[in-house]
C-alpha cells in the first residue's frame, strides 16, 4: 500500500435493533460525516446519534456508509 494512500472510511455498526425512545450512537471514522435517515419517522439521527421512534425499519446513512435500524414495541407490563 502507498503511505499516501487512506483507509477506505468505516461506520463501527452495519445494523442495530433498538427499542422505541432508545438512542444508539454510530460512530464514522474518517473526518466529516454528512447524516441521514431513510425514514425519519422510524428513526432519525444527529451527529451519529440514531434515535429510534417508531416501529420499524430504516436505514441511516453515513455520507456513502449504510447501518440498517430496526425499531421494536416497547411494552410495559403493569
Amino acid at each position: 500500500m502507498n503511505t499516501d494512500e487512506k483507509a477506505p472510511a468505516t461506520l463501527d455498526k452495519t445494523s442495530i435493533t433498538l427499542y422505541v425512545d432508545e438512542t444508539s450512537t454510530l460512530t464514522y471514522s474518517e473526518g466529516t460525516c454528512e447524516w441521514s435517515s431513510d425514514n425519519s419517522l422510524v428513526a432519525d439521527v444527529n451527529n451519529g446519534v440514531v434515535t429510534a421512534n417508531h416501529v420499524g425499519t430504516t436505514m441511516i446513512h453515513a455520507n456513502d456508509l449504510t447501518c440498517t435500524v430496526i425499531v421494536k414495541p416497547k411494552y410495559t407490563t403493569y
